[in-house]
Order: C-alpha cells, then structure tokens, then sequence
C-alpha cells in the first residue's frame, strides 16, 4: 500500500512499537523502505509492503490508516494589533487534550504580502490519529466553542492530507470525478497540490466542517488505495 513517506514514522511508532503489535495482531510481515533511512536527497519511496493472510493483510491495511497522524485547524479571530497567542499549556486546554488523547498547537500566520492593511492572524491545530478521528473532531468542537464562543456556529477547519504522486493522478482522473463525488457527498472543498512547485510530499488541502473533513479525509485515503493496489 501507499503511505506518504513523511507518515512512516508516525506509523512505525517509538522503537517500532506501533507497527509490532499491528504484525502480531494481524500475522502479517509489513515492511517499510529501508532506503528512506539512507537516501538523503533522492526520491523517497511511499510502498509499504504487507505480507501475510487476506484477511490479516485487509486488517493490516486498515490498521496502518488508523495509525496515520490527523489534524485539523481553525483560525482565531483576526486582530488589528499583534495578540498573544492563547496558552496551549493552560489547564482547561490541557484538560480538554488529556481527556480526549490529542494535542493542541497554535501559531501565528504571517500576514499576506498584498494585504491592504495589517491584519494579525492565528490559528490553533488540534492533533491525532486518523483512527481517533471522534476525539479530534470533539476537541476541535469544544476548542472552537471556547476561543470563538458559541455564536459561532458551522464553523470551518481545514486539513492537509500528503499524497503521493499516484494518489494524486487517481484523484485527478476520470476528469477529477473521484475527488467532485467526494466533495459533494462530503459538503467539503478539496485544493489539489500543483505537482509542478517545489513542495515534497505533495499535500492537498481539505476545508468544511470537521465532520465533513474527517469524513472526506478517510474516503479519499480508502479510495486512492485501492487504486494503488
């Protein structure tokens, strides 16, 4: 299967401690490019190869897509004067991230070199595992709630999601219809990367609501690997 390879060490786990127990549960060998690690400057391979019987190798593959990281972020109210960032070690967010087993980062965006007037904006990304989506969802929805207030309602995150470069031609083929039918069955709007700029690994954009996100981010990662298998 194909897993970004920027991914792979979220996958493995701290001393390969992830991807051991996935081997044990599902008999299966899953073995990751060794050329990654020695290969500084060349093309990366993004091939996991999973060995094993039908049914532990679909468990396997399903594993590993639970194991891969998941974020989403929101933007905070835009400012007039430069704020200082909320507190990502105070105890009510610190509360909210123990409880539902995800972190929590924000960061300031650098303003726009054609903005017309300065504006100072931030935003906060809330991480995890894909195969914790319920919980990065429910935390960006209380953090959401919390730092924009409750008025706002429907609001947007957005995700980036690396893809490979035979994801990405699975997605654009059939005249973009698999990502157009994800989209809409998602309410989502998805930026495909312009596979000409200099960006390693390609990554596309998803933006909506975090259940239409999360939604379109498993849909577009079932589908593509399937057409890479």
């Amino acid at each position: 299967m194909d897993v970004a390879y920027t991914e792979h060490s979220h996958v493995i786990g701290k001393g390969g401690g992830n991807i051991k127990k996935v081997m044990e549960v599902t008999s299966c060998h899953i073995h990751f490019p060794d050329s990654n690690r020695h290969n500084g400057t060349g093309e990366k391979s993004n091939q996991v190869s999973i060995a094993g019987p039908i049914d532990g190798v679909e468990e396997a593959r399903r594993r590993i897509r639970d194991l891969q990281p998941l974020s989403l972020t929101f933007d905070l109210p835009v400012s007039l004067a430069p704020q200082a960032l909320p507190d990502a070690g105070s105890p009510l967010i610190q509360q909210v991230a123990q409880t539902l087993g995800v972190s929590v980062s924000f960061r300031a965006v650098p303003p726009h070199p054609q903005a017309q007037a300065n504006f100072y904006e931030s935003c906060c990304t809330v991480w995890g595992l894909q195969g914790n989506a319920a919980a990065v969802k429910k935390a960006t929805c209380i953090l959401m709630d919390l730092l924009l207030g409750s008025e706002v309602t429907g609001g947007t995150v957005s995700s980036q999601m690396d893809v490979t470069s035979q994801q990405h031609l699975f997605l654009l083929g059939q005249n973009g219809a698999h990502f157009l039918s994800v989209m809409h069955q998602t309410q989502t709007q998805i930026i495909l990367p312009d596979l000409s700029a200099p960006q390693s690994p390609p990554s596309l954009l998803i933006q909506g609501s975090p259940d239409g996100v999360c939604l379109a981010r498993q849909q577009l990662m079932v589908q593509s690997q399937r057409f890479v298998e």
